[in-house]
């Protein structure tokens, strides 16, 4: 930024004071000297501002804005500072063909060369850019810049970085409201208009004194609208002030408004005083604004759910109403991160503009950076943060159904049987009912764990890729998801998609599957159904299995080795014999034998189980980062 001796880095009042005998100046300096000069001083003097709206029309504001320009540079120069060759100068996105032919020509003829034109709603943009409020890919989305100012009132709605259509209104812009300040110092000011024009200060207290007061109100507005404040006219405030200035009071004189004399017979003298400012009705101005917005969202077929971001840019963008307004029109909450204003709005386009060079270079070589760099990443880090996530819950869904399934009710089958006696096949036949029961808890161990993956797996891969993005120098956004959004839609199928962004949808099938893959897995390996085929027959078969080698040694004594093995199932035990052969201690070693033989058998499969939905989720996460990288170089197309 430029500081060109006003204290305001890279700002300068478009104003400036025509000086008999004396060279013109402009700026802060136009401003102060009117301010300070004598009543016979200033019938020397011209003082002029807001000819930027006119400049297409009226030859006067044409020569004005030249001189303006040629002096800036001027203020450069005294500062060391050479114009670089490449020039972008902002135009609004409904600027016709005339304007800007025009403004092209006042640049050449102020010593600047051939300049280029950038449409001001992409100033506004790259600033968010620049600040990391937008990312690169989001930059691609539906954005839809407002820009309220001094002399426009212009929409633009982006698409690539491109505006794809642009509407407004430049009659309807803060002027109207300096004049409506104008107006209100008036009525709390009895008789001052006479002594005002007999002083030659009706033109500086109009257009200079009551803006400042005017934009000092709208920033304590936004700080609370329900305050009574007052506003002076700096050193012209001999003249008297404004006095309990609020927000209802405002909003009923711009509700009921109309241009003062003195505006009127400026407007008709740059060729302006036409459509609503000459009905000589009352104008809403809050009204206006919002059915230029909405007459040009339907015009253009803009739906709002085209809109994914705003950008309110401009000084008049400040003002509570204009936020309101969007807030209900986009049905954007307080909590919302949709919608963006710079701290200094006013500046925010040029701000915005002056940085496209750079952030092209930089852009360009941060893209490299991610394309060379990817392959190495999602290999070592991202595969890496993920299994590890995916292993953590295994081993706590592993770890949960052995000890409800075995500790609770596998050991207390077999105590019952050691108790009771009994046929092996029986116990046998208990197990298996004991399995097809446990089956839901299954199914809710399994949901409960995928609901933790759920919220944790999005959030360590989008921190594993925002880390990354930030070594490169620049910050990822993504898409990020909502997280309860998971759970629900896993838990309740039938919720509506609808409401959660396409990229939350897709994440939410491809986890979805996490639920079905593990549950499946898990119920055919412990129940032993041929689904997977796990282990023989699960479970069943371990404890059995355990069981019968217990009293085989014993049956083998009795009945003989061949017959004890076709017998055994079936040979009733008293309970007696069982106290004796199946020990408190020989049960609980088979059920942590059961117990470590599932935890083996079920890691495995689990991991590959989740194989296929796991890959589906890298390969859509990659489309992601590459959208992300792509949005890097769509801005060198500009």
């Amino acid at each position: 930024p430029i500081d060109f001796g006003n204290g305001q880095l890279g700002a300068i009042p478009t104003t400036i004071l025509y000086r008999k005998d004396k060279d013109p100046v402009i700026g802060e300096a136009s401003e102060n000297e009117w301010g300070e000069a004598s009543p016979r001083e200033r019938r020397d003097y011209r003082l002029r501002t807001h000819f930027k709206p006119e400049i297409a029309k009226s030859p006067e504001a044409k020569a004005d804005a030249v001189f303006f320009l040629r002096t800036s540079a001027g203020l450069l120069q005294s500062r060391l500072l050479d114009l670089n060759p490449e020039v972008i100068v902002g135009v609004p996105g409904e600027a016709d063909e005339q304007f800007r032919h025009t403004l092209k020509e006042i640049f050449n003829l102020a010593g600047y060369g051939d300049v280029d034109l950038v449409p001001e709603p992409i100033g506004a943009l790259l600033y968010h850019m620049w600040n990391e409020d937008i990312s690169p890919s989001q930059a691609q989305g539906g954005i839809l810049v407002v820009d309220f100012g001094g002399g426009t009132c212009d929409f633009a709605f982006m698409k690539g970085l491109d505006v794809s259509k642009a509407w407004g209104n430049m009659l309807l812009g803060g002027r109207l409201f300096d004049d409506l300040f104008f107006q209100w110092y008036l009525n709390q000011n009895y008789g001052a208009l006479k002594k005002l024009v007999k002083q030659g200060d009706d033109y500086i207290v109009h257009w200079i004194g009551c803006r400042r007061a005017k934009e000092y109100f709208s920033t304590a507005m936004r700080v609370n609208r329900e305050q009574t404040i007052r506003a002076s006219l700096g050193e012209l405030r001999y003249y008297g002030s404004f006095k309990n200035l609020t927000w209802d009071g405002f909003i009923k004189r711009a509700m009921a408004y109309s241009p003062h004399p003195s505006f009127v017979q400026y407007l008709k003298q740059t060729g302006q005083y036409h459509g609503i400012l000459a009905s000589g009705k009352k104008i809403n101005l809050i009204q206006w604004f919002q059915d230029v917005l909405i007459d040009g969202l339907r015009k253009n077929a803009i739906s709002p759910a085209d809109i994914e971001r705003i950008i309110l840019t401009g000084g008049s963008s400040q003002w509570l109403f204009v936020e309101d307004i969007v807030r209900k029109i986009f049905n954007v909450q307080a909590s919302d991160q949709r919608m963006f204003m710079s701290e200094n709005p006013k500046a925010a386009i040029s701000e915005g503009l002056v940085i496209l060079p750079h952030l092209q270079i930089k852009f360009a070589r941060t893209s490299r950076r991610l394309k060379n760099g990817l392959e190495n990443f999602v290999q070592q880090r991202l595969h890496q943060g993920i299994n590890k996530r995916i292993t953590d819950v295994i081993e706590r869904v592993i770890a949960e159904i052995a000890v409800k399934l075995f500790d609770m009710r596998i050991k207390s089958e077999l105590y019952s049987f050691r108790s009771t006696g009994g046929q092996l096949v029986e116990l046998k036949q208990k197990l298996h009912r004991v399995i097809e029961m446990f089956e839901p808890d299954i199914q809710e161990i399994v949901r409960k764990e995928m609901d933790v993956l759920n919220q944790t797996l999005p959030v360590t891969i989008h921190n594993l890729v925002r880390d990354w993005f930030r070594e490169n120098g620049i910050t990822y956004f993504g898409e990020r998801v909502d997280m309860n959004s998971f759970s629900r839609i896993v838990e309740h199928h039938h919720v509506q998609l609808e409401n959660v962004s396409r990229f939350d949808r897709e994440l939410v099938n491809i986890i979805g599957g996490f639920v079905i893959a593990v549950s499946a897995t898990i119920i055919a390996g412990i129940s032993g159904g041929s689904g997977t085929a796990l282990i023989a027959s699960g479970p069943v078969g371990w404890i059995s299995g355990a069981v019968l080698a217990v009293v085989a040694g014993y049956l083998a004594l009795l009945l003989g080795k061949d017959k004890a093995s076709e017998t055994v199932e079936k040979i009733h035990f008293p309970p007696g014999i069982l106290k004796m052969l199946l020990s408190r201690r020989r049960i609980q070693k088979a059920v942590e034998r059961g117990k470590i033989r599932l935890s083996q058998a079920l890691h495995s499969e689990m991991k590959n189980s989740l194989q296929k939905p796991v890959q589906a989720m890298v390969n859509h996460l990659l489309k992601n980062i590459q959208r992300e990288i792509d949005g890097l170089s769509v801005i060198n197309q500009l």
